[in-house]
């Protein structure tokens, strides 16, 4: 049976990984330049001017959304088939021992 100390070390480290995967796409995908470029029309008041670059820096963060997403519903699959297990486990060592306490009467 895992223990959730070694789970969370785990889950810890391959968030931490995921977390520069998506800052190294941001830096990839120019996420940054798109805010910027779209801050600097509406600064001088265009509006329309800006909002290409706003749709495109939203479009990059709506998939490294996703990324996150399914890495935070793996993750939680995985924590809730722990679970069940752990459940199983404790279920089974409370039926051995109410057979152990049957016998013993």
């Amino acid at each position: 049976m895992p223990t959730r100390g070694g789970g969370r070390e785990k889950t810890d480290g391959a968030f931490s990984t995921l977390s520069r995967e998506v800052a190294d796409d941001c830096e990839k995908g120019g996420v940054k330049g798109d805010m910027l470029r779209a801050a600097e029309r509406l600064d001088k008041n265009a509006p329309t001017d800006a909002l290409p670059h706003e749709q495109a820096a939203l479009a990059k963060i709506e998939e490294l959304q996703k990324k996150l997403n399914k890495w935070q519903l793996a993750n939680a699959q995985e924590q809730l088939q722990e679970t069940v297990q752990a459940l199983q486990d404790a279920k089974a060592k409370i039926e051995k021992l109410s057979a152990l306490e049957s016998q013993s009467r």
